[in-house]
């Protein structure tokens, strides 16, 4: 039996997850609906510009879509509607990069209003982040951006990954080393 190419992207991303290390969690959402809709032409420059800013660190991102209440209040032209699905991007760093440095980052690039939302990944986090992409539906992207070709994963800077398997004592998230052996995800 063949592999759709939903099937195989989501394969990869969780790959790229547990196998190699990862240190902080973005997510960018727009401010307004109508600038969302071009998110694939956005990403092509937010994407340049991590890969320049951020040269000393690998980032995995994931394009996906969210459904966003009127009630919220995070949508500034949702029009009579009382919500939207909008998409929006998150992505990985396998360095820890200030909020501040992502915000600026973007902002640079993309010229039009958005929040970025940070936190750091824990190992726990990490597996209900991987579960959740297991077990949920991939977002159909070609349907909703009507565009035939969309890749929803990607990563930057690969040469930049740090393998779970290469290092020599587990991994604490937050930096520290421990002397527990690695067997699997780090603890």
């Amino acid at each position: 039996m063949t592999e759709s190419s939903d099937d195989r992207s989501k394969r990869m991303f969780i790959g790229y997850m547990q196998k190699n290390v990862w240190k902080k969690q973005f997510t960018v959402f727009f401010n307004n609906y109508s600038d969302s809709l071009n998110i694939i032409e956005h990403m092509k420059g937010v994407k340049r510009k991590l890969r320049n800013d951020f040269s000393d660190s690998a980032i995995l991102y994931r394009v996906c879509l969210k459904r966003i209440r009127a009630s919220d209040g995070l949508i500034e032209d949702m029009g009579n509607h009382t919500s939207v699905v909008m998409p929006y991007f998150t992505f990985f760093t396998s360095e820890k990069i200030k909020s501040v440095e992502i915000e600026d980052c973007v902002s640079r690039t993309l010229k039009i209003a958005f929040r970025v939302k940070s936190r750091a990944i824990s190992r726990e986090r990490l597996e209900q982040y991987i579960s959740s992409v297991k077990t949920q539906k991939s977002h159909d992207l070609k349907k909703y951006l009507a565009k035939e070709n969309v890749n929803r994963i990607g990563l930057i800077n690969r040469d930049k990954l740090l393998p779970v398997a290469n290092l020599s004592n587990s991994y604490d998230y937050n930096g520290a080393i421990s002397p527990k052996k690695i067997i699997g995800l780090p603890k």
